[in-house]
């Protein structure tokens, strides 16, 4: 064999090699926002546990390696439409269940017009199970007719006003872990994104007057919403109009049906109206802990809460390998995909490397 051969096939090998390790048991993933801060950061190096819940997915679309949607510079798709096989999991890899609270990974739901292997990757924490009943009341999740626990909440961000005796500037909720992504100075005071324990230390300030909770009144939606049962493989529903407004939308883009749509309030499957449906999926709600600006199940769908189909979970997020500094940009560029060279310009705090989650 000569040298050349020998290079190729080592290369090939290791390729596969690597392949096999990102398709079956885990991978490392930059997190491009902070829809899941404090507990991940932007620009974190996550490393994604595939032995997880019922194992790991096996991949569904032939597709470029290390490319996104288009092949790097066109507007060729890197992928082919045609799945080489359909839905399957391996069992016997899968070691640990899902549980609420779990930090897990998954492709975004609402990009319907792309296979699911490509579309985009979201970071999220799991709030609620198949079958469990949801309800929000003034920001607070009930799940199954019990609020969240202090400890499941602990690392939400809401947002506070906090009204001061004088002026102050940005370095005085530094000491708090509060950055300047984090702070908008307001005519009433500084509305300011955190969690209730450092609500809690702020309110211990004597420079401070008050510190409240003040929701976005163009996110309403994320206050209240009534009480939604999360979608379960053999759950059927009455497709009446309130039925169809819960779970039209689901049925419609993740059922798998060839031709399903919603008009005048009914719910149509080849042609037919369907009067009552049983779902064929199970379903989880993932809901960021930068709870009023991320992007997720309460936001997706208009006028209705939104759910991850079984078939688009990818894995868990085990720890964190490498800790990015506190507020840095977000962004999902090549260079922080890249985490190498985020490591290289130093923008990693060590002490928070290879921290569990």
């Amino acid at each position: 064999m000569t040298k050349a051969k020998k290079l190729l096939y080592e290369l090939l090998l290791t390729l596969l090699i690597w392949g096999s390790i990102v398709a079956f048991v885990g991978q490392p993933s930059t997190v491009p926002s902070g829809s899941m801060r404090q507990s991940i950061r932007i620009g974190d190096v996550v490393w994604v546990s595939k032995l997880y819940h019922r194992g790991p997915k096996v991949p569904q679309t032939w597709s470029i390696p290390f490319a996104e949607k288009t092949i790097w510079g066109t507007q060729i798709p890197s992928y082919l439409r045609i799945p080489f096989i359909p839905y399957l999991r391996l069992g016997f890899l899968g070691f640990s269940s899902m549980k609420r609270g779990d930090i897990f990974v998954f492709h975004a739901p609402h990009e319907v017009e792309y296979p699911v292997d490509v579309k985009t990757l979201y970071v999220k924490r799991l709030r609620a199970l198949p079958g469990d009943t949801i309800e929000i009341i003034d920001g607070v999740l009930y799940v199954n007719g019990e609020r969240e626990s202090e400890e499941e909440t602990k690392d939400i961000m809401h947002r506070y006003l906090v009204t001061t005796q004088r002026k102050v500037y940005n370095r005085f909720f530094t000491p708090y872990g509060i950055v300047k992504q984090d702070i908008r100075i307001g005519a009433k005071g500084y509305y300011i994104y955190a969690t209730r324990q450092t609500a809690d230390q702020l309110r211990k300030n004597p420079i401070v007057l008050g510190v409240v909770k003040s929701p976005p009144k163009e996110k309403m939606y994320r206050q209240h919403r009534e009480k939604t049962r999360v979608p379960h493989r053999g759950m059927e529903v009455l497709l009446d109009e309130q039925g169809c407004q819960a779970y039209g939308e689901t049925i419609v883009k993740y059922e798998g049906h060839k031709e399903a749509t919603l008009r005048g309030g009914a719910l149509y499957i080849n042609g037919e109206k369907v009067e009552k449906y049983l779902f064929t999926k199970d379903y989880y709600l993932p809901i960021g802990d930068n709870y009023w600006r991320s992007y997720d199940g309460l936001s997706w769908q208009e006028g209705s809460i939104a759910f991850v189909p079984e078939d688009h979970i990818e894995g868990k997020v085990s720890f964190v390998l490498f800790g990015a500094r506190d507020g840095l940009p977000g962004g999902d560029s090549l260079l922080r995909r890249i985490w190498l060279f985020s490591l290289l310009r130093g923008d990693f705090e060590w002490e928070r490397c290879f921290q569990r989650l």
